[in-house]
Parts: structure tokens; sequence; C-alpha cells
């Protein structure tokens, strides 16, 4: 079993490598020559070479050597399974790349979807799992943020909103969440598809 799973977040410094990071640990990747998991990162609009952010580094070392990359239609194509931050990034790789819509989730879409696949057992292998989440889409009864008297737009639970340029606290406080989602979603599939630990 080989798995492609890519992560986008829009400029590929500070969500998706920390995610990509957060998951690769879980699942174990990159700790053996014959890994069969290829974890990759990439931003819809990325420019190349830019280091991931100190805060993503902080909370996923494993983000350290990152240096930014833009989105490859053919990495989508040929990917398993694409994690994107938000349902932003979702809505661009499904324009440029319908074929994907099937296998792309926001992070939080994933994490709820799987809690219904997992009722099922098992899945075997990693196109029996992202079907099952993809069969579930649509099931999800979530509640619609309202808005508040400090926030223009409230914040979509799907979503894993851009806070690099917002106030250190926040951009902590959501990465710190963004990194423990990656890592439990890693943790899921992992025992989704049986692999030991």
């Amino acid at each position: 079993m080989i798995a492609r799973v890519l992560f986008v977040c829009a400029q590929n410094v500070c969500r998706s490598p920390l995610m990509a990071a957060s998951f690769a640990a879980a699942v174990g990747a990159g700790r053996s020559d014959d890994d069969d998991w290829v974890v990759r990162s990439a931003g819809t609009h990325a420019h190349t070479g830019q280091f991931a952010c100190p805060v993503a580094v902080e909370f996923a070392e494993g983000a350290a050597g990152h240096r930014s990359a833009p989105v490859d239609m053919m990495g989508i194509l040929l990917a398993d399974l694409v994690i994107v931050a938000s349902r932003e990034e979702r809505s661009w790789i499904a324009q440029e790349v319908p074929e994907s819509r099937q296998t792309t989730f926001t992070l939080r879409e994933a994490l709820l979807l799987d809690e219904r696949v997992r009722r099922r057992g098992a899945a075997g292998a990693v196109s029996e799992y992202v079907a099952a989440l993809n069969a579930h889409r649509g099931t999800i009864d979530l509640t619609e943020p309202s808005p508040s008297l400090w926030r223009r737009e409230p914040e979509h639970p799907l979503d894993i909103r851009d806070v690099h340029g917002a106030s250190r606290r926040a951009h902590r406080r959501v990465l710190a969440d963004a990194a423990r989602e990656a890592a439990e979603f890693g943790q899921r599939m992992r025992e989704a598809l049986l692999i030991p630990a």
C-alpha cells in the first residue's frame, strides 16, 4: 500500500506544512526506507521557496525544513487524498481540477466524516477509506455560526482560517488546534487501514 496525501492551504507557509508534518508524524511517514506514506503540502497561491512560519514549526517540528510550493495539478490528480485548510481551498481545487472533488476534504470535514466511517469497521485500502468518506459527504449536521459584535464574519466549523497575519495569540491558538486535529486524523486513518503503530 502506498498512500499519497496532499495538504493544501493558500500560501503553504503556515497551515498546510503544519498539518502535513503533524499528520506525517502520526502515521509514521519517513521513519524507514520502505515507507508507504507520501505526505506533501502545497499552496493555491504560494510562492516557491518560502520558509515555514516559526509558529508552525513550534507546533510541528517536521515543518522545520519546509519550503513553500504552488499546487501542482498533476500532484492533486495523483493524490489518494487531498486535505485542505478551508472551504476556500476546497472550492479552488474543485474548479481547477474537477476530477478531484471526491478525494478533497477540509481537515475538519474529514474528521467528522471519519466518525461515520469508523462505525463500519476497517477500510482495508486507502481508496476504500477515501470512497467511504466521500459517500458520507453531506450527512454532517453543522450548526451555522452566528454573527457577533466582535467579528464581522463568523468562523465556519469546517474551516481552519488563515491567521498568519493575525495576533500572536490567535495565530498560536489556531495552529495548536490544527496540529492536534491533523495528528488525530492521521491516527484515525492509520487505525482505519489497520496499520500498526
